[in-house]
């Protein structure tokens, strides 16, 4: 966005590092990553090019709630962003540690570095992931650290503190890494790809076809287009340069489960686990427990499902997916023995949990803001939430109204009928979280609307406006809706018989293939949008309705500076509420849990009433 950028990160050779799984998408987090895709972001393109495996997740369920999934190269995939990142215009990164933020009659104006080295900006983001006072836990055994292996960021909190923001302490983790050779794949069922593999980024054709002067050819020829660009010889479906291609195929995973043994070594020692000794006073992810929570909690189950899943093709690391702990070594070690097919495996790296320090994320702006110190923008897990993909999402959103900040643009908040990020960031401010926050389909009131296949006719406009989207990728957004928009014309225009052929596709069992002709010049993702607005059109219509509905609550502005205490006739638990949240708009304000229809009715009439003496934004 033509801003001058600073990236400090403890350490530049981990830069896009996968913390856990080297995985990307999947329920919820697929819309997350085309929608990032969408808006002009990166995460998408790198998947492609370092993905291993690609699925579809949910086709036997509704086209709202499918979602690409990825299992990605864990070392490619953290090269390829760092060299983005080395690559990019206006951004600097440098290896520095935060130590606090500097800041003045409520602004901040840039950072120190434990060297004591000041950095100055007009805007500051904080993306700290885990690294907020990090602890570590296998057992009783406690470190100090971000991840495994890296330093805890130990100074930030209290300056966080120092400036008027309230931390909570969260508690996450990840599973034992397994020696491949160790493994018998023979007793698991192996999980394939799907083909044809469905890909990630909305600008994919763009990477088969690059800039000559933007490519290293690694010694392959290159030969000119009719564009004028460079196409590289490659294995027709797969990207030139990617994982596939070196593959010549995707690599499969594979299912396998636990035992009742398992279950038995996990009662016998839970007392030795800081999680349910006490130790751990971090709440952990409902959705993702470790293997002792699923134990406890669903005790009724004679197995668990677990995947192993590749980290790399330069690596014999397994990915133990279902199975994070907090146990002691030793008992990690039998309890991986108890697994089918892991009766022989050996650990490479151990299970372990991690607590860390996040900011309440109801102390936010909708922009990503914090209400106490303007200027301030967190992002991420330090805002309670969990997962690659919510991070992106944040980050892109916090770095976008960062930028706008600057040039004193409005900034801009997508809404939960136009992103699942808009979703995401609602919930965290509107709604607050005491645990790990994950997005899921259901989390959207308006998902039919909110499809992975549609993310770039909701986003892409937006994108290209902001200047996120390049000009090239808004064309071949333009030239896409156009043949959408004309074969839906066709369809609804041509008939066979006494119907015209979309009332034919309508019914069930009936797909594009069916009524048009084989030799369709036109993409698969073309078909998907044709298909999916004329199966699902009343139910769209339905949707469309509800979100005209809500809009006037949506559109109306409250002032940050309005009093509620003026409002006589509020409940004192909404008034407490709507103080702490200070909502923007009635909307957001009626999604507050404690906030009542009717108070939200009092509210609008008071804001009718009082509007003219209703105090303006302040700044």
């Amino acid at each position: 966005m033509g801003c001058q950028t600073l990236l400090l990160t403890i350490n530049a050779d981990t830069v896009g590092q996968m913390s856990c799984n080297p995985a990307i998408g999947g329920l919820a987090k697929g819309h997350l990553t085309r929608e990032i895709d969408a808006l002009g972001g990166e995460m998408a393109r790198t998947t492609d090019l370092t993905g291993l495996q690609f699925r579809m997740l949910n086709r036997k369920k509704g086209p709202a709630v499918w979602a690409p999934r990825a299992q990605c190269d864990k070392k490619a995939y953290q090269f390829r962003m760092k060299w983005v990142c080395e690559r990019q215009p206006n951004l600097d990164l440098r290896q520095a540690q935060c130590s606090r933020l500097l800041h003045k009659d409520g602004r901040v104006f840039g950072v120190e570095t434990t060297l004591e080295v000041e950095y100055h900006g007009k805007t500051v983001i904080m993306t700290t992931g885990t690294f907020l006072k990090g602890l570590i836990h296998i057992g009783q055994n406690q470190q100090s650290g971000g991840r495994s292996g890296e330093a805890a960021a130990l100074g930030v909190s209290a300056s966080l503190i120092e400036i008027g923001l309230e931390l909570g302490r969260l508690k996450t983790g990840t599973p034992p890494r397994l020696l491949r050779r160790s493994i018998d794949f023979s007793k698991t069922e192996a999980q394939p790809g799907d083909d044809p593999i469905p890909y990630f980024s909305y600008w994919r054709d763009e990477l088969f076809h690059v800039e000559h002067s933007d490519l290293d050819l690694g010694g392959k020829t290159a030969q000119p287009t009719t564009a004028g660009k460079f196409h590289v010889e490659h294995r027709v479906g797969y990207p030139p340069g990617s994982i596939l291609e070196r593959l010549s195929g995707q690599l499969p995973c594979y299912i396998t489960h636990t035992t009742a043994e398992t279950a038995r070594i996990i009662r016998s020692n839970l007392h030795k686990s800081p999680l349910y000794s006490g130790t751990i006073q971090g709440i952990g992810p409902r959705y993702c427990p470790s293997i002792e929570d699923k134990i406890v909690r669903f005790s009724h189950k004679e197995e668990h499902q677990i995947f192993l899943e590749p980290e790399g093709i330069s690596t014999d690391e397994i990915y133990v997916n279902g199975f994070s702990t907090s146990l002691p070594f030793d008992v990690q070690i039998e309890l991986v023995k108890t697994i089918v097919g892991c009766e022989n495996a050996e650990i490479l790296r151990p299970a372990y949990a991690i607590e860390y320090d996040y900011c309440f994320p109801t102390q936010l702006y909708p922009s990503l803001e914090t209400k106490v110190c303007r200027n301030l923008y967190l992002a991420g897990q330090i805002n309670g939430s969990s997962g690659y993909e919510e991070a992106a999402a944040q980050g892109l959103m916090a770095g976008m109204n960062a930028a706008r900040r600057v040039r004193d643009l409005e900034p801009v908040v997508l809404k939960r009928n136009q992103a699942y990020i808009g979703v995401l960031i609602d919930d965290l401010v509107t709604k607050g979280t005491t645990e790990p926050y994950r997005m899921f389909t259901s989390r959207a009131e308006y998902r039919l609307l909110l499809r992975q296949d549609n993310a770039d006719t909701r986003l892409c406009k937006l994108g290209y406006e902001i200047g996120l989207l390049p000009k090239r990728h808004y064309l071949l957004f333009e030239a896409k809706q156009k043949a959408v928009d004309t074969e839906i014309q066709r369809l609804e225009e041509t008939r066979c018989g006494s119907q015209t052929l979309a009332h034919l596709l309508r019914r069930p069992g009936v797909g594009y293939s069916d009524i048009s002709s084989t030799d369709s010049s036109l993409s698969d993702d073309v078909i998907l949008q044709v298909e999916n607005a004329i199966k699902y059109a009343g139910y769209i219509a339905r949707q469309e309705t509800e979100v005209a509905r809500m809009k006037n609550l949506e559109d109306k502005q409250i002032p940050p500076g309005f009093d509620y205490a003026d409002v006589p006739s509020l409940r004192i638990e909404a008034r407490q509420k709507l103080i702490k949240i200070r909502p923007a708009t009635l909307g957001q304000a009626s999604r507050i849990s404690g906030v009542s229809p009717a108070d939200i009715g009092i509210l609008s009439v008071w804001l009718k009433r009082g509007s003219a003496n209703i105090p303006s934004p302040a700044g």
